[in-house]
């Protein structure tokens, strides 16, 4: 049984002379290149994403100040996973699980359900949000 990397199951789509590499954990881009020239700044497969190389970053990008944020007339309170500065950091999924679904030859769609149990009930308005990403490396 070959061994599970780091950032999980990997799909790699190819098209003429464009490849890229999708990952499960995060859904994001580990590596695209055109031409063999990279055209990202990707990662080794025996390596984790850092610095948010990659990632889809939901459902927020950067950080908010001590987890909080107000909302319809209510503070609400995320997780704080940046203990040090005292934020909730790039969102909720980014170190989770996405469903990989190829959908064709040179597509695949990530998908990820970010249910309420995820989250303290507090955190968000709503229960649960369907997230969802599609990618391919043709032009049209």
């Amino acid at each position: 049984m070959e061994a599970l990397a780091p950032s999980g199951r990997q799909v790699e789509l190819v098209h003429a002379d464009s490849s890229v590499t999708i990952t499960e954990v995060g859904g994001g881009l580990r590596e695209y290149t055109i031409g063999g020239a990279p055209v990202l700044d990707g990662y080794d497969i025996g390596t984790m994403a850092s610095r948010g190389r990659g990632q889809l970053l939901l459902p927020w990008p950067n950080r908010i100040a001590d987890g909080r944020y107000p909302f319809g007339g209510t503070t609400h309170q995320l997780p704080v996973n940046e203990v040090a500065l005292g934020n909730s950091s790039h969102g909720l999924t980014r170190w989770s699980a996405w469903e990989l679904e190829r959908l064709g030859p040179v597509a695949v769609r990530a998908s990820f359900i970010l249910r309420a149990s995820c989250v303290p009930r507090a955190a968000t308005p709503s229960p649960s949000a369907s997230l969802r990403s599609t990618t391919s490396p043709t032009t049209g």
